[in-house]
């Protein structure tokens, strides 16, 4: 314990939802296409409701977007922002 298992999601993957420290880290590498592709908001207000019961549990959680391609990363981050 103590050491974070980084929680991902990409095409044709995707890790056990494990929480292992007192953070969590999570990395979207994109829908459809590694690294492309935008996030359905469906998808995204799943996740929402994740990391809402990892801080209710008190967890600091980390989440980057790397799906960077035609700017899609900012605008699912934005996109995850609204369900909080």
């Amino acid at each position: 314990k103590g050491v974070g298992l980084c929680l991902y999601h990409m095409p044709s993957f995707t890790t056990p939802v494990v929480v292992t420290a007192e953070f969590v880290y999570i990395r979207f590498h994109g829908s459809g296409t590694l690294y492309g592709g935008r996030y359905e908001k469906e998808f995204l207000k799943r996740w929402a409701t994740t990391i809402k019961g990892f801080l209710k549990d008190g967890l600091t959680v980390y989440v980057y977007f790397n799906n960077d391609a035609m700017g899609n990363a900012v605008i699912n981050a934005k996109e995850l922002e609204e369900f909080f």
